[in-house]
This record gives structure tokens, C-alpha cells and sequence, in this order.
């Protein structure tokens, strides 16, 4: 079949198969069985090259070879070097630069996880009709529970969620003192495991999954083996399958590899005892290279685990199935970890993804199956900028690694295989550990560039010798860098610590208050009844209410929401939409951060706008805070005489001006001019950055790149208002907020309580028509209820937020608190918090966003907040808490957090 041919540079070739053929694939064999096949997805931790039978005949795991042989192995499929960046991408199908997850691995106390704006393969399959299991390491975040495997696609899990633990107690141990049992059930700690052996207790997991598995739906069993990571252990009986081994660590790790081999034929046997194996599909893969300083082994291939040499990144991996079409034989086709997603989508005749899901990964079945070309040319190992920058990409043959390539870079034989084995041939150990020194890496080198296809050991740095090739793929790395997100690597949160739940890992400790959305995003959140981005919506709509409402009769004018393909910075947003914001040639537009609440008053700020010289390009709306809270703020210095602005520091470390940023500005037009001189100044930056360095990032800040550099130039000014505004970063801001909005409505004569009074209000009171009032209960002031709440009789409710659906049973009492959705509190029961508004006695004094705990590591006290679906017992005491989702609250509880 002829297909097009391009040439880049000097010599380097890729071809594009142009597809003449279109197959539709209801299973894994055109011809296969109706019902889509079950699914094992195996990965094997930290399993080296030279770890597997089928590359070294050392390594007892008949079952492995056996599968192995009879299936496809796969000698050039690749994975991250690491395992957090492998198991993200083996999951989404996406680079872990696109995700933030490229850098390292997640730590036990890093109060994040793996995005959760990215599908995970778990959840397509469920959709698609398949029982879905995760059994082993999880290790993609558990801070929230939403980042844990119940919560994102599994319908049951057993096994931990951290990188590593004791292989028998299932403990770990952290750096920073303390210690945890980290192994549950679904959501439930499993402390009846202590004592077994961890691939033991996996495969009677799967087990267990496979023999109660209903025939009627597909299976998709991911099976994550904490085998062979370290800590190096094994039961004693494989440790003596390996006699001939003098080297401590490699002989206990070999002994580790049967282990997980047994435990490999437990779950084949499984699946051909409950009649499913016919119609299964095995997929076995390492998550990255073998760490040579715990055992394992990549040679010949250089490198190690978190390189991003071949030993770092190519993968032990095999697919067995008596749905292959071509088995047994060795496959050379380029396959990358992110390919299983769309691969596993195909087999199991889901919905294929579309441009918009952005995956990196392709369906390489045919590739597998059939023998037929990959499906991709090009791999990226990676994109890292963080601390010592490296990337590398793979083009056809061509690899290049630019920057860093990590640590431990050299070509590791086979610890403690020089002496006769009694089993062995002597003959294979002197070709095979010949030891190789030149072209090593001197720390000084920052560019290698190999030919996989004659030097897949990577001895021979062409780099020098082919310039125009180097140039080639470095541009082809920028290009990919354009999609890279921040690393997401908080430090770490000492409130993850097992010994604050007892001794377990637990998770709800790194929930974001925001100011406690609990459902919902932030600018979603009700306050004073209506979500936090009406407020702005209602500010805009004040002064153009009229002309609004003419172009929506006429054109059907809309709001719309733009999302940014990346985290873009306020300016580079708005650049990024500048053609839909720029429709209908506005001479101005507004811009309100989602965080803030006020009474803005945006038609008083376009009247000062206009007001200024016709080449302004920006006001800012200001107001007024103390000496001391001022430099958590962007502080503005101004010319009185004129209102511009002399000079703008973004949060400085020392005093400036108690003028503060609002978040409120107005632009001109013109503005994106200014905002282009700096989009294309960043973008020269990065294409002509050495990753040695570190590329820049391509975020364009209004107030650091644009509004700082025009201070002082006479085209950005100032508008001070003595009106009411705070940010909304906690829940006690909430509140605060929620009194001068519920004042606002008064003074603006909206409707607030019926008139009919349904209850004793006192003061400002909001309530929603849905929602029923006792006649005896006594709401206010400052107080908001949402849609079908309950509140009965004799209730009294204070300086609190009631949202949708929560219930107040008969003589309760509520003072500053936030009840969240569905929940229910007790009748006669106490939910009381502390008030945290401003300091009255200081003028202009904004909210404190208060930390949650103090210098001691006890609460502060705050307010009360209750999450969605808790319920309080009656006659019951809450003070000073916060109460995590989906809790049944059975005593009275002071000052805690209750995960």
C-alpha cells in the first residue's frame, strides 16, 4: 500500500499510513463472541527489563513465560518513568505533563490527587455496561475522597492507597515521624489482612472478584501488584528458589518476582475455573524500569527507575488472549502506556474518544492483534521543567533527551550472576555483563541524541553529528510544551498524618473550603441565596438591564461559559477569547474575579472610566484596607490629582499602600494589544529557552505582566469605592458575605421573607419559596434558607446559611453555621460556631482567611459546617466543627474535624 513519505531535517523519516480500510469492532476478533471481552489489566511495580523470563531465563516465573509466550510480548512499549506519572496516563490516556502529574510521585502528605476534570478508563468502561475492580496500590491521591477508587469509576476496591508499605503489616512509615496502617476495603479500613503476604491477599482478592462475577456483564479487573517494589520481602520458600544468587537484595527480589508469578497463575486459573478466560483479554505492564538499588534490573538498557534512559521507560509487557489473531511471537510495534486507554475503549465497544477528551493515547489493537504497524511514530517520555529540567522524545528511531535524564545513568549488570548456577548454563553470564564505560553521562552534558534501531543501549551520543535532526525534535518538544501544566506537587500537609486518625491513613483532610463548596464550584456557591457569580452577573446587568434585554429580543444575546484549554492566567484568558469578547465591537468590557463579593457598582466605575483620557487602557476598582492586612493584596500607589496609577506591587513583602486591588477592573479594547506585546514575547521566550534552565511559563497575569508594567505610564487609573467588598475564600466569608447581600436586597427593595412573615423573622432573612417554616420557628438576622429545607417548630436559626434540602428538627438551635445539603439536625440539638467577621474597631479591616489550625496544630475556632448527607443525632452539641460529607453524628463533638 503506497503512503506518503516526510523528510525532516537530514534523514529523519516518518510515515503516515493513509487507512483505505474502515473495520468496525463490536470485540477483540471481527468474528468474536457478542458480548464485549473481560478485561485484566496486570501492573507489575518497579519490574526491571531484565526482571521477566522471557528476557532473562534466570528469573523463575513459569506462568509469566508461559503467558508471555503464548500471547505477544511487547519489546518496545513504554511507560513513565515513575509511578504516579505511569498509572495517571495508563488510566486517562493522556502525557502526565497535561495533567500536572509529571514531575514526581504523590507523597503520602501532599494534599492533592490525579485531576478529576479527566475521565479515568474505570468510568468509560462502567458506562459501557462492564462490573469494574481495582485490587492492589492505587497511589494516584486520597486526600479527598473524591480522588480515592470508589469514587472515580470502581465499583469495589481492596488495598492501599500510598506508594509502598510493609509487604505482611500493610504499615507505613513517614520521613517526618509517624506511622499508619494504609489498607481498606472500598472506604473501609481492612485491619484483618495483617500478617498475609501482599500478593497473596491480591489474588484471592481477584479471586474473589472473578469466581462472583456475573456471567451476563463484562469484568474489567485492574490488578495493581505492589510486587516488586520495595521494601524488598518474600515468604521464605522463594527466596530458596534461588540458591545460586550471593547478592542480599537481588536474590530476595527474584524471590519476589515468583511470588507475584504464582499469584499471576492463581488469577489465570480463577478466570478459567469461572468459564470467562475465552473471552479475556490480559494486558501485563511494568509501571516503569527496575530500581537497581532495591534489586531490580534493567539490563543491557541503560538507566534506571526515574531516568528517562530505556531502563527508566521501556517496559516488561506482554498481551495474552485467545482473542489474538496473530499470538505467539514478539512485537516490535512503538506503543506508549496512554494507548491501553483507547485500546481497552475499542475492545470494549464503548464510545471512542473525540478530539475534545485531548488523549495522547491511540488503538493499537491491530498493532497487537493482527502484527500490523503501530499506530504511532512518536512518543514523548516526558516533559519536566521543575527543579532540574529534562524531556525526551522518541521520532521513528531517533530519540532525544534534553536537560536532566535523571539519576543513576549508567549500564547496571545483573548483581550476584558472575558464579555458576546449578540450573544454569555458565556460558550466559560473561557476554552478558561485560562492563561498558564510554559515552557516560558527566553531568555536563544537557543533549543526547540516539538511533534506537542500531545503538538501543545508548552508547552512541549523535547529537553533534546531526544537528539539523536535534533541532528537529527539540521543536517538536516545544511544540508539546505548549500543553504542559504546572506541576501540581504541594508541599507537604501535616494533617495527613496517620497519627491524627488513629494510626490509619485516612482522607478528607485536604477537602479545599472554597468556602466550603461541598457539591458545587466555587462561584456556584449560594450566598444569600443565589449563587456567587449571579451577584456579578446582577452587577453588570444594573447599568445595561434595558439594552440587555433588547439585544436578547433581537440577536438572542446569551451567557456564555468560555473555559481555557489550560490554566492561561487571568490575561492569557482573556486573550485566548479576545475574538468572542471583542463580537459586536464593545469600546470596554468588564472584568470580575469569581472570588470576590461586593456591591460593586460597575455603573459609577464606567462613568469614571469614560471620564479619563481616551488612550486609557485600564481602571482598576480599589478600596481601602488596614496597614497590616494590606500586603496580602495587590497595593495600588495613586496620583490623587489625576486618579492614575504610579506604581502596582501584586502582594509585596513590605508596606506600600493601604489602596488595594478589588478584582474589579474595566479594560478598553485596546488593552489586547498590550496583552499581545506580552503573549508574543513569552512565546519567544519559550522557543528559544534550554530546558537546562527551564522554559517560562506561558501564564500571562493581568496584574504582574500587564498591570505592574503599565503602572506609571498615565494609561491605567484608579477608582476608589467606600462600598462594602470582601473576597470569599472561607466559609466564615460566606457568612459575612451572605449579611450585606441579604442588606442589599433590602435596600434595593428585592424580595427577602414573604411579607406574610411564614415565621418570627428578625432582621434580614432570605428563604426560598420551596422551602417549609414552622410558624413557631425564629429565623435572623443574617440568615438564608434554600430550596425545600425544613425547619421545624421552635426552631432558632442565626447568622447561618441553610442549604438545599437540609432539615431542622422541632426545638433545634443553629447560630453561625453552614448546614449543607440534605443534611439533618436533631431535634433539640445545638450547631454553633465562632463568629469570624472583621475587627470592628479597625477601620477598613477585610477578612482574616484564618488558617484551620494554629501554631499548636489545634482548630481555630471558626464556624460550624456541616457537609451534605450528615445527620446529627438528637439532643446533641456541634461547636466549632467541621463535619466532612456522609456522616451519622451519635454524640455531641467540640472544636474537631471529622473526616
Amino acid at each position: 500500500m503506497p503512503f506518503p513519505v516526510c523528510v525532516y531535517g537530514r534523514g529523519l523519516v516518518v510515515a503516515f499510513l493513509t487507512l483505505i480500510t474502515v473495520v468496525t469492532v463490536s470485540s477483540a476478533a471481527d468474528a468474536g463472541p457478542s458480548q464485549p471481552p473481560n478485561i485484566v489489566l496486570i501492573v507489575a511495580d518497579d519490574l526491571g527489563w531484565n526482571d521477566v523470563p522471557w528476557h532473562n531465563s534466570l528469573v523463575r516465573a513459569p506462568t509469566l513465560a508461559r503467558l508471555a509466550a503464548d500471547g505477544v510480548t511487547l519489546e518496545q512499549a513504554y511507560v513513565q518513568p515513575i509511578c504516579t506519572p505511569s498509572r495517571s496516563a495508563l488510566l486517562t490516556g493522556r502525557y502526565p505533563f497535561t495533567l500536572g502529574r509529571q514531575h514526581d510521585v504523590l507523597w503520602p502528605l501532599q494534599p492533592t490527587g490525579l485531576t478529576l476534570d479527566t475521565p479515568l478508563l474505570s468510568e468509560k468502561l462502567r458506562s459501557a455496561g462492564y462490573r469494574t475492580h481495582a485490587v492492589g496500590k492505587w497511589h494516584l491521591g486520597f486526600c479527598r475522597r473524591a480522588y480515592t477508587p470508589t469514587e472515580r469509576g470502581f465499583q469495589s476496591f481492596l488495598g492501599f492507597w500510598t506508594g509502598s508499605e510493609n509487604y505482611y503489616t500493610h504499615w507505613r512509615g513517614l520521613d517526618e515521624g509517624g506511622s499508619g496502617l494504609d489498607f481498606r476495603r472500598n472506604m473501609s479500613v481492612a485491619r484483618e489482612f495483617e500478617g498475609r503476604y501482599s500478593s497473596e491477599v491480591f489474588a484471592a482478592e481477584a479471586e474473589r472478584v472473578i469466581e462472583t462475577h456475573p456471567a451476563d456483564r463484562p469484568l474489567f479487573l485492574y490488578l495493581a501488584f505492589q510486587s516488586v517494589h520495595a521494601p524488598l520481602q518474600v515468604p521464605r520458600r522463594y527466596w530458596d528458589l534461588y540458591p545460586g544468587v550471593r547478592d542480599k537484595s537481588r536474590r530476595t527480589f527474584l524471590g519476589m518476582v515468583s511470588a507475584l508469578d504464582d499469584a499471576v497463575q492463581r488469577v489465570e486459573s480463577a478466570l478459567r475455573g469461572a468459564g470467562l478466560y475465552d473471552n479475556t483479554v490480559i494486558i501485563f505492564t511494568a509501571d516503569n524500569g527496575g530500581q537497581v538499588l532495591a534489586g531490580g534490573n534493567n539490563y543491557p538498557l541503560r538507566g534506571n527507575k526515574v531516568t528517562l534512559w530505556e531502563g527508566g521507560t521501556r517496559a516488561a509487557s506482554f498481551v495474552h488472549s485467545p482473542l489474538l489473531e496473530r499470538p505467539r511471537r514478539a512485537s516490535r510495534a512503538l506503543i506508549h502506556v496512554t494507548d491501553w486507554f483507547p485500546t481497552v475503549l475499542r475492545l470494549a465497544g464503548a464510545p471512542q474518544p473525540t478530539p475534545e477528551d485531548r488523549l495522547d493515547g491511540v488503538d493499537q489493537w491491530d498493532a497487537i492483534s493482527r502484527g500490523e504497524p503501530s499506530a504511532r511514530s512518536e512518543v514523548v517520555y516526558n516533559i519536566d521543567v521543575e527543579k532540574k529540567p529534562g524531556a525526551a522524545i522518541r521520532v521513528g528511531d531517533f530519540k532525544l533527551i534534553w536537560g536532566y535524564p535523571g539519576s543513576k545513568n549508567d549500564w547496571y549488570p545483573e548483581p550476584g550472576i558472575t558464579e555458576l548456577w546449578p540450573l544454569v548454563p555458565t556460558e550466559l553470564a560473561p557476554a552478558r555483563y561485560t562492563e561498558v564505560g564510554e559515552h557516560r553521562w558527566s553531568g555536563s552534558n544537557t543533549t543526547w541524541l540516539f538511533d534506537l534501531a542500531s545503538d538501543p543501549t545508548e552508547h552512541v551520543n549523535l547529537a553533534a553529528q546531526r544537528p539539523a535532526l536535534v533541532a528537529e525534535l527539540k521543536h517538536r518538544l516545544l511544540r508539546h510544551r505548549r500543553r504542559l501544566v504546572p506541576a501540581d506537587c504541594p508541599p507537604d500537609d501535616p494533617r495527613g498524618s496517620p497519627d491524627n486518625f488513629g494510626h490509619v491513613f485516612a482522607t478528607g483532610w485536604c477537602t479545599r473550603f472554597r468556602p466550603l463548596s461541598l457539591q458545587v464550584p466555587k462561584p456556584l456557591f449560594p450566598v444569600a441565596g443565589r449563587p456567587v457569580i449571579q451577584h456579578h452577573i446582577e452587577a453588570c446587568a444594573a447599568e445595561l438591564q434595558q439594552f440587555a434585554a433588547e439585544m436578547a429580543a433581537r440577536y438572542g444575546v446569551a451567557v456564555r461559559y468560555l473555559q481555557e484549554y489550560a490554566a492561561l492566567g487571568t490575561a492569557g484568558g482573556l486573550y485566548q477569547f479576545r475574538d468572542q469578547i471583542r463580537a459586536g465591537g464593545p469600546d470596554a468590557f468588564f472584568v470580575l474575579n469569581g472570588d470576590v463579593c461586593g456591591d460593586f457598582r460597575l455603573d459609577r466605575l464606567l462613568a469614571f472610566h469614560r471620564e479619563r483620557p481616551a488612550d486609557a487602557l485600564l481602571t482598576v476598582m480599589a478600596t481601602e484596607a488596614t496597614r497590616q492586612q494590606s500586603v496580602n493584596f495587590g497595593c495600588i500607589a495613586e496620583d490623587r490629582a489625576t486618579h492614575a496609577v504610579l506604581h502596582y506591587a501584586e502582594k509585596p513583602e513590605t508596606f506600600v499602600s493601604t489602596l488595594i486591588n478589588t478584582g474589579i477592573y474595566i479594560c478598553s479594547s485596546d488593552i489586547f494589544q498590550q496583552i499581545g506585546t506580552v503573549f508574543k514575547r513569552k512565546q519567544e521566550e519559550i522557543y528559544s529557552a534550554d530546558f537546562e534552565e527551564g522554559p517560562p511559563s506561558e501564564t500571562i497575569s493581568l496584574e504582574v505582566d500587564i498591570l505592574a508594567p503599565l503602572a506609571g505610564s498615565g494609561r491605567v487609573f484608579v477608582y476608589q469605592t467606600s462600598r462594602w467588598w470582601s473576597q470569599i475564600k472561607t466559609a466564615s466569608a460566606a457568612l459575612y458575605s451572605n449579611r450585606h447581600y441579604l442588606k442589599l436586597y433590602r435596600e434595593n427593595g428585592a424580595p427577602l421573607a414573604e411579607d406574610g412573615k411564614p415565621c418570627t423573622i428578625i432582621g434580614d432573612v432570605w428563604i426560598h419559596p420551596t422551602a417549609t417554616i414552622h410558624p413557631t420557628a425564629v429565623l435572623g438576622p443574617n440568615v438564608s434558607v434554600g430550596r425545600n429545607a425544613e425547619v421545624g417548630e421552635g426552631v432558632r436559626v442565626r447568622e447561618s446559611i441553610v442549604l438545599g434540602g437540609a432539615r431542622i428538627r422541632e426545638h433545634s438551635l443553629v447560630l453561625h453555621s453552614i448546614l449543607g445539603w440534605d443534611s439533618v439536625v436533631g431535634a433539640w440539638s445545638r450547631i454553633e460556631g465562632t463568629p469570624c467577621d472583621p475587627d470592628p474597631n479597625k477601620p477598613f479591616a477585610k477578612m482574616d482567611n484564618v488558617p484551620l489550625f494554629n501554631g499548636d496544630g489545634k482548630l481555630n475556632p471558626s464556624i460550624t459546617i456541616l457537609g451534605c448527607n450528615v445527620n446529627v443525632a438528637s439532643e446533641k452539641i456541634v461547636l466549632n466543627c467541621i463535619i466532612l460529607p456522609h456522616k451519622d453524628l451519635m454524640r455531641s463533638y467540640k472544636n474537631e474535624i471529622l473526616l
